[in-house]
């Protein structure tokens, strides 16, 4: 995409995907961006009120290690929400491009 609203659209249309086939599914939404975040948690409580039969929505959020740690505070109160940390793993050069980045990406939410 060349627009960034034109990601966060395809991002939130996938999100919804996998969302609605949550019983074969387990999805995994890695986010910091505040918007997103509320939006799968409206998707998966629309989900559950529609189908209670099927169970809850089973899903996690995923953050880096260092990022995003006071949206993730609030969120996290609802015990029932699922946060996995997780932070990359190797050598300097090799970690350097991936958090240059992060912070481009996480920079451009703001």
């Amino acid at each position: 995409f060349t627009h960034k609203q034109h990601t966060d659209i395809s991002y939130l249309a996938c999100a919804q995907r996998l969302i609605a086939h949550h019983d074969v599914i387990y999805p995994q939404f890695a986010s910091h961006n505040a918007g997103t975040i509320a939006a799968i948690l409206q998707m998966s409580r629309r989900a559950f009120a529609q189908r209670p039969e099927a169970g809850p929505v089973e899903f996690e959020f995923q953050r880096l290690h260092g990022m995003s740690e006071g949206i993730y505070r609030e969120v996290l109160k609802d015990p029932s929400v699922p946060c996995r940390i997780y932070a990359p793993v190797g050598e300097h050069r090799d970690l350097l491009a991936y958090l240059v980045r992060r912070l481009l990406e996480n920079g451009a939410n703001s």
